[in-house]
C-alpha cells in the first residue's frame, strides 16, 4: 500500500471528495495501527507459546533421555556380566589354543658325541697312563728282585763271614769305612 503524506491544508481546500478521502485514510491508519498491535500482540503469545513449547519438549526430551539411560544402563551391565562369563572364557580359549598351534615346535639340543679324534685322544692318555703304570711296576719289581737276589747270593757265599763283612757286601760300609759301588767292595789304595 502506499500512502501519501498530506497537510491539513490540502484537507481544507480538496472540498468534499478530499474530506471523505482524509476521513478514509484516518481510519486507514487507526486500523493499520490497531492491526500492528494486534500481530504484535499476536506475536507476543506466539513467542510465549513457543517458548513455552520448547522448554516442555526439553522437559519431555529430557524425561525420555533419563527413561532411556535408566533402562540402557542395565542392560549394558547384562551383556558385560554376558561377555565375561560366556564370551570371554571361549575367547581366552580360542587365543591359547591358537597360541599353541602357532608357536614353533622347539628342537631339543643335540647331546654332542665326541668325534672320533677325540676318542683317539681320549684312548691314546689312556694306552700312555698304562704304560707308565706297568713301566712303575715293572721298575719296582726289578728292584726288588735284585736286592734280594743279592742278599741271597750274599748269605749263600759267605755264610760264615763276620756282619760287617756281610754288610759290606749287602751294600752296607767295610770295616775301614769304605763304601762299595754297585754292591762290591773296590780294593784298598785305589
Amino acid at each position: 500500500m502506499f500512502f501519501s503524506r498530506t497537510d491539513s491544508t490540502d484537507l481544507d481546500t480538496g472540498g468534499s471528495a478530499n474530506g471523505s478521502a482524509s476521513t478514509a485514510a484516518q481510519n486507514a491508519a487507526v486500523a493499520a495501527r490497531n492491526a500492528a498491535a494486534a500481530a504484535q500482540a499476536a506475536a507476543q503469545n506466539a513467542a510465549t507459546a513457543a517458548t513455552s513449547a520448547a522448554q516442555s519438549a526439553s522437559a519431555t526430551s529430557q524425561a525420555a533421555i533419563h527413561s532411556a539411560r535408566k533402562w540402557a544402563a542395565p542392560q549394558l551391565e547384562s551383556a558385560a556380566e554376558y561377555c565375561t562369563t560366556t564370551i570371554a572364557p571361549m575367547l581366552d580359549s580360542a587365543l591359547r589354543s591358537t597360541a599353541q598351534r602357532v608357536r614353533p615346535v622347539e628342537i631339543a639340543p643335540r647331546r654332542r658325541v665326541p668325534s672320533a679324534l677325540m676318542w683317539s685322544l681320549i684312548g691314546a692318555a689312556v694306552l700312555a697312563a698304562a704304560g707308565a703304570v706297568a713301566a712303575l711296576v715293572r721298575y719296582r719289581y726289578r728292584a726288588e728282585m735284585e736286592t734280594d737276589t743279592e742278599d741271597d747270593m750274599v748269605t749263600a757265599a759267605a755264610p760264615d763271614m763276620d756282619e760287617t763283612m756281610q754288610n759290606a757286601a749287602a751294600g752296607g760300609t767295610t770295616a775301614n769305612g769304605e763304601t762299595p759301588v754297585n754292591g762290591r767292595v773296590s780294593a784298598t789304595g785305589w
